[in-house]
């Protein structure tokens, strides 16, 4: 309060100048118009501005009643020429301040607690230019039934890698290199660092939730969207996991990339789950299609098509103990010349994924997948396009195996192996990519339920259409806080 009390007494000496500046304005004595005219709007809008100085008056006379008296040294308002309904009006002003000051000199704060207030207009030729009634914004948004949470984690990596890899952050095996030559290099980041909110607008329903994460992988360390979406029944709309994937076998690695070979993908989706029975579950999704063509020997100047959303069904069956999903995709992928020719060609494939828990304490998990011009779900390449301007999509199969393990409360491992292995188009450069392999092996350490530190090993080799191979050794350690 003596914070307070100090700050309005500084103000205190500038408020009669201002008062009897916005008295003469609003008598008309700066009104004259090169014509001679008086300028009423701009009398009405300035009562406005004597209104603001009343308040600025009422709180600095907090410190010295003396300062109260300001106005009533005023010269009269009406005598200067306002009119009846502008008088009236601030005379009654005034008699509510002066109440206002009697209760700040008394020991009332002068700024009383309000509610958050959200105005809600018509819209401009509407019925009515009045506000609606106001109403709480926090009201508004929030009752005793809803609930929000705020999610996420910190975490720093170190890394060093014993050999040359283009991957810094993550561990790609597809970066490589198999030209032999040698490289080191020790990285520092907390990219990974993610936030999220979760509202459940209705505690008592599950199915109704609005979710949003974002984490720092955006260029030069910049926010970036992972998840925002909304799950309402069956429904759910919005950016999150695709559903030709299965987020619950990703294993538990440090290091952020996870398996090459495992379908890793977020995108914009439209889905619909329903429940078959208590186990088993059936979806189907209308997805973002985000196709990637090796364009080295097409047509200068072409262009990728989509030409419509990607078509997504699955299946899940799911017990206490252990899950299986199948999941298969169809897709449209185009390419179109500067000459307006166009070619167009049918991108599919499967998925099948599940785990199961030979005890409590740990878990195995696999994944296989197959089919062409699916590779974008994992990062790849969908297929190449020649030099007529034709596409030609690429097979893979890939596949992983996982196993986790809780040693004891506090101590933990993940083991994880994958390999993708494919055939590129005759026409694709000799340097483009066959076959990738992924090791990593980790041992967590949590002091604390939120806090735990982690060291693992990684390994990774990429074998090229011309059978030239490179492999990377990497030791990855990390710290990790998630928040309550």
């Amino acid at each position: 309060m003596g914070r307070m009390t100090g700050a309005l007494c500084w103000i205190q000496p500038m408020v009669g100048p201002i008062l009897r500046s916005a008295h003469d304005y609003l008598a008309g004595r700066h009104y004259a118009t090169p014509g001679g005219r008086t300028a009423m709007m701009r009398k009405a809008a300035f009562t406005g501005l004597i209104e603001s100085c009343l308040v600025v008056a009422v709180a600095a006379a907090a410190c010295t009643p003396t300062l109260g008296q300001e106005l009533r040294r005023l010269p009269p308002v009406r005598e200067a020429g306002a009119s009846d309904q502008d008088v009236a009006r601030l005379s009654q002003r005034v008699h509510e301040l002066e109440a206002q000051l009697a209760a700040i000199q008394n020991g009332a704060s002068p700024f009383p607690k309000q509610p958050v207030q959200a105005a809600i207009y018509l819209p401009a030729g509407g019925s009515s230019s009045q506000a609606i009634q106001p109403v709480s914004l926090a009201d508004s948004i929030f009752d005793e039934d809803s609930a929000i949470d705020i999610g996420g984690y910190v975490k720093l990596d170190l890394i060093h890698d014993f050999d040359a890899i283009g991957s810094t952050d993550v561990f790609d095996p597809a970066t490589i290199p198999t030209d032999g030559r040698p490289g080191q290099n020790t990285r520092l980041h907390a990219r990974q660092t993610r936030l999220n909110l979760d509202f459940r607008p209705d505690q008592d329903r599950d199915d109704l939730q609005l979710f949003v994460e974002g984490d720092f992988f955006g260029d030069g360390d910049s926010f970036r969207l992972r998840h925002a979406y909304l799950r309402a029944g069956r429904l759910l709309a919005g950016q999150t996991w695709s559903t030709f994937m299965d987020e619950s076998i990703l294993p538990e690695t440090l290091d952020f990339e996870s398996p090459r070979s495992i379908l890793l993908d977020r995108r914009a989706l439209l889905r619909l789950t329903q429940p078959v029975t208590d186990c088993l579950s059936v979806a189907v999704a209308l997805e973002d299609p985000q196709p990637v063509l090796d364009l080295a020997v097409a047509p200068a100047g072409g262009d990728v098509e989509r030409p419509a959303p990607d078509l997504i069904s699955r299946f899940r069956y799911e017990t206490a103990r252990w899950h299986l999903q199948g999941a298969g995709l169809v897709r449209l992928i185009g390419f179109r010349e500067t000459s307006g020719a166009q070619d167009e060609a049918v991108g599919w494939g499967f998925n099948f994924t599940g785990s199961f828990r030979p005890r409590e304490i740990d878990r195995v998990l696999f994944q296989v997948a197959f089919g062409e011009g699916y590779e974008s779900y994992r990062q790849g390449i969908d297929g190449a396009v020649d030099t007529n301007g034709v596409i030609e999509l690429n097979p893979v199969l890939a596949w992983v195996v996982g196993y986790e393990v809780d040693w004891t409360d506090r101590l933990s491992s993940t083991f994880v192996y994958s390999v993708a292995e494919g055939t590129t188009a005759s026409f694709q450069p000799a340097s483009r990519a066959e076959a990738l392999d992924y090791l990593a092996a980790n041992l967590v350490f949590k002091p604390l339920p939120r806090l735990s530190y982690g060291i693992e090993y990684l390994y990774g080799s990429r074998t090229d259409k011309d059978f030239a191979r490179g492999e990377a050794h990497r030791i990855q350690f990390s710290v990790r806080y998630d928040l309550p």
